[in-house]
């Protein structure tokens, strides 16, 4: 099943995210980003519809917390010290509750970048995100396996926000410290006779 992702912008940065449904026309999600926050609320259908979950990006480390909606919390942490695979665990899942959301070339566009899947131990996917080149649709989710209770369906999309908006951040700040990174130069021309 796919769920077309799409995102509005703020001047500082995203301002809401929503998730639509297969249908393309009616919620599945809504993400908020808390003013003044680093957080994001991520709520069931429409911006009235149930808090499901709760992410928390630190300042000054590469942490995220994620807080589902039954009070359970769980830490996204890299899979190795160079690693851009992030694990997560994913407590209403059937069996292993750890999984993995890696970056694949296998879906979309890899001039695009930023697509991803998400697998369980055993490499199975079933998730993967594939990115738009379109201003306002960020990309398409695709649920890759069927039958799915509705709190794991949940914590699929949270972590998947997770994963997503991280990844936001590093590009911006990439882009932000390559541009504040010129300078230097100049001189040169010295005098002759």
């Amino acid at each position: 099943m796919e769920y077309p992702i799409y995102r509005e912008s703020g001047f500082r940065g995203p301002k809401t995210v929503f998730i639509k449904n297969p249908d393309k026309f009616t919620d599945a999600y809504h993400v908020d980003f808390r003013a003044g926050s680093t957080d994001m609320l991520v709520r069931r259908g429409n911006a009235s519809g149930p808090v499901i979950g709760r992410i928390d990006f630190h300042s000054f480390s590469s942490r995220v917390d994620i807080h589902y909606q039954d009070n359970t919390h769980v830490e996204m942490r890299k899979e190795g010290s160079f690693s851009k695979t992030q694990v997560v665990d994913l407590p209403a899942a059937p069996g292993p509750k750890t999984f993995s959301w890696k970056t694949t070339s296998s879906v979309g566009s890899s001039l695009i970048g930023g697509n991803l899947k998400l697998v369980d131990k055993s490499n199975q996917v079933l998730a993967l995100f594939s990115r738009s080149a379109g201003s306002s649709k960020d990309g398409t989710l695709t649920i890759a396996v069927s039958g799915l209770d509705q709190r794991f369906l949940d914590q699929i999309f949270v972590s998947y926000l997770a994963v997503a908006e991280k990844q936001r951040r590093q590009r911006r700040s990439a882009a932000a410290g390559a541009a504040g990174g010129g300078g230097g130069g100049g001189g040169g021309g010295g005098g002759g006779c």
